[in-house]
């Protein structure tokens, strides 16, 4: 069996990090293909037993990318060609297509992807995908989504959780971070690209609230993106930027959540699944996120996590401190929580998942 990964890039997010984990624990089977970016996730990479393809391309409505595709998929004679993210879905499903790969399949990681404005993108969408033998959707949500506004066919769509590496996290070395020890305590923290979706102004403004009660805390914010310019002029303009600290992409940030008393996830609607709160549930760090539809399928409210209204920093800032001034039930939350992504959503039941339907599929159609 060889299974074709193609994927948008391979820089630093949550769908190219599912993959690169997918393909390592199929590396016999697996191979990865990346359209574009400077794929930030492969550097530094000890040999992964795959091998990674990286096409470079710069423009992204580009149809010679097709051809390229094409050309891949002839030397590498896939028995299955599985896409992820948008412009490698529609791309790739073409050429595979074209090559004749008898079953090709999507995983959709996003449904920020899943708006009215996007109805052309959505017409080809459903085009192409009449070739795919399921479309993996990574929550309920996802799929609700392209159902409701995509107009695809529910019965097409299978709901697959993502899941991250419980048996890493657990083996982490637990050698101290030496940037974060000179930040005072509590340290509450947030991992995500900055970018509107994620919601991190509402976070550092919820920080103004949080210091009057514990004056000297930090406030961590792992990530890069469009909007740091701005939230470090938001941190300034509230006088708090000694406590707001940018520590841009990290390509560990377990060695940076181990470490947190709070880990924050404001993001707004539209997120697929957050798998970074797998880490922090598996690290036992207590979670204060938004009600946001995806974050509800993994977080239930005084259960394993605080749930608060989007865009309401001060509901954000009142359940960080009542976490920190009550030890007792954030551990609670804490148990609780590691309990939940340890029995839902660890790597290996994923690929154990996929592996069983991959075998379905190439069954159906030998037969």
């Amino acid at each position: 069996m060889r299974i074709l990964h193609l994927i948008t890039s391979l820089d630093i997010g949550g769908a190219e990090i599912l993959v690169l984990n997918i393909a390592k624990r199929m590396a016999k089977h697996s191979i990865v293909c990346a359209l574009y970016g400077n794929c930030e996730m492969t550097k530094n990479l000890d040999d992964p037993g795959f091998e990674i393809i990286k096409l470079n391309k710069k423009n992204k409505f580009n149809p010679w990318i097709v051809f390229s595709l094409y050309k891949i998929i002839k030397r590498t004679k896939p028995d299955i060609v599985h896409t992820h993210l948008i412009h490698a879905t529609l791309y790739g499903r073409t050429a595979a297509i074209l090559a004749g790969v008898r079953i090709i399949l999507t995983t959709e990681h996003n449904a920020s992807n899943w708006q009215k404005k996007y109805f052309f993108i959505h017409l080809l969408y459903r085009l192409t995908a009449k070739t795919d033998q399921k479309i993996f959707a990574v929550s309920k949500y996802v799929k609700e989504r392209m159902v409701e506004i995509g107009k695809m066919g529910e019965s097409k769509i299978i709901v697959l959780y993502n899941g991250t590496q419980i048996n890493d996290i657990l083996d982490f070395d637990s050698t101290e971070n030496t940037q974060i020890m000179k930040y005072s305590r509590p340290l509450i923290g947030t991992v995500g690209r900055l970018i509107p979706i994620k919601g991190h102004r509402f976070f550092i403004e919820s920080a103004v609230e949080i210091i009057k009660y514990f004056h000297q805390a930090n406030f961590l914010l792992l990530g890069g993106g469009e909007l740091e310019l701005c939230l470090k002029k938001q941190a300034i303009q509230l006088g708090i930027e000694n406590h707001v600290h940018f520590l841009g992409f990290q390509r560990h940030i377990l060695q940076y959540l181990r470490t947190m008393d709070v880990f924050v996830f404001p993001s707004l609607e539209g997120e697929g699944l957050p798998t970074v709160l797998f880490e922090a549930m598996a690290f036992n760090v207590p979670i204060v996120a938004t009600s946001v539809r995806s974050v509800m399928e993994i977080i239930k409210h005084q259960e394993n996590g605080m749930l608060v209204e989007p865009e309401n920093p001060a509901q954000l800032a009142e359940a960080v401190v009542y976490l920190l001034q009550n030890p007792d039930q954030a551990r609670r939350l804490q148990i609780q929580a590691n309990k939940v992504v340890k029995k839902r959503f660890d790597i290996d039941l994923t690929v154990r998942s996929l592996m069983n339907y991959y075998r379905q599929f190439l069954s159906e159609i030998e037969v």
